[in-house]
This record gives C-alpha cells, sequence and structure tokens, in this order.
C-alpha cells in the first residue's frame, strides 16, 4: 500500500528544479521538428474548429467558434511565418498527416454507424480543448526561446495566453453540451 499524498507527487511549477545551464540559443534541428509536429497540430485543430463551426450556426457557441476558426488561422499564419524567418520548409507529410488525422476524428462513429451522434460534440469540444492546451504551450515556449525581436514580432506570449482564454470559453462550452447530452439520454 503506497502512502504517497498528491503533495508527495505533484511539484508545485516553483519547486521544479530548473535546468542546468545550457547554450541559451536553441538547437535549430530540435526546433525544426518541433516546430513542424505544431504545425501538423494545428492542420488538424483548424480542420476541426471549421466543421464545428460550420455544424454550429447559432447562439454565442457558434460567434465563439467563427471568432476561434479566425484566431487559429491568425496563429498558424504567424507560425508559418517564424518557420519560414528562421529558413525552416514545412513537413508536408506532418500537415497531411495532421489533416488526416482531423477526418479521422470527424468521421469516428462515437457509438453510431450512420448519423451524427449527440455525444460527437462533445468530443470535437474535448479534442479543441486539448489542441488549444498544445497552442498555448507552443507560444509559452517558444516566448522563453525566443530573441526579443521574435518575441515582439510574433507576439508569442498574447498567443500564448489568447489560448488559454480560448480553453476557459470551450470548457465552458464542453460542460453545457456534456451535461444536455449525458443527462438528456438517460
Amino acid at each position: 500500500m503506497s502512502t504517497a499524498t498528491t503533495s508527495d507527487v505533484f511539484l508545485a511549477p516553483e519547486s521544479i528544479p530548473a535546468p542546468a545551464a545550457v547554450d541559451s540559443r536553441p538547437s535549430r534541428r530540435l526546433l525544426r521538428v518541433y516546430l513542424d509536429d505544431h504545425l501538423a497540430g494545428s492542420a488538424l485543430g483548424l480542420s476541426l474548429a471549421r466543421s464545428a463551426s460550420a455544424r454550429e450556426t447559432k447562439g454565442p457557441m457558434a460567434r465563439f467558434l467563427r471568432e476561434l476558426v479566425a484566431d487559429l488561422e491568425n496563429d498558424q499564419t504567424a507560425l508559418r511565418a517564424l518557420m519560414k524567418d528562421l529558413d525552416f520548409t514545412e513537413n508536408r507529410v506532418k500537415n497531411a498527416l495532421g489533416w488526416l488525422g482531423a477526418q479521422a476524428i470527424r468521421y469516428k462513429p462515437n457509438g453510431r454507424l450512420l448519423g451524427r451522434s449527440p455525444l460527437s460534440r462533445v468530443l470535437d469540444l474535448e479534442a479543441l480543448i486539448a489542441g488549444s492546451r498544445a497552442r498555448a504551450s507552443l507560444f509559452q515556449t517558444l516566448a522563453s526561446v525566443a530573441t526579443p525581436d521574435q518575441r515582439e514580432t510574433y507576439t508569442l506570449s498574447q498567443r500564448a495566453e489568447r489560448a488559454l482564454l480560448h480553453i476557459r470559453a470551450l470548457d465552458g462550452y464542453r460542460q453545457r453540451a456534456a451535461e444536455e447530452t449525458l443527462l438528456a439520454s438517460r
């Protein structure tokens, strides 16, 4: 029987040891891979957001999803511009895999072979939350390793904050959708 408590297992961020002193410039090779992976993820997230936005035509969630799509397009454009500024080329295979991943998520049955499951809305919102968390982490990481000019040019900290706001809004819509779906289907 384990006697570990939550406080033993989960460290507060301030108690996590700082990394050993290293060269302050990021590895170009690893940065290229990191940015490529996030660009592929942005293709997946943008595709999911567009399809969710197309299904929601009225109300506050519809307006929010339209704004989310515009913000995701803007973030993807900024990510591509940063990669171009760094002389990194896009990995088209990874981008295609991101798009294919979005299609797989869209057409997953969710308990029904034909038609859209009521659960699909909840799962779409959860996927958008996960994508927004990855996007916030991307921009937080970039803000910590970028040059001051890059931080300013690409508004990295502001993009991270906006992603965190998206997470809060998406989670509110997810909670409401989950309650409506799961309680109505009793």
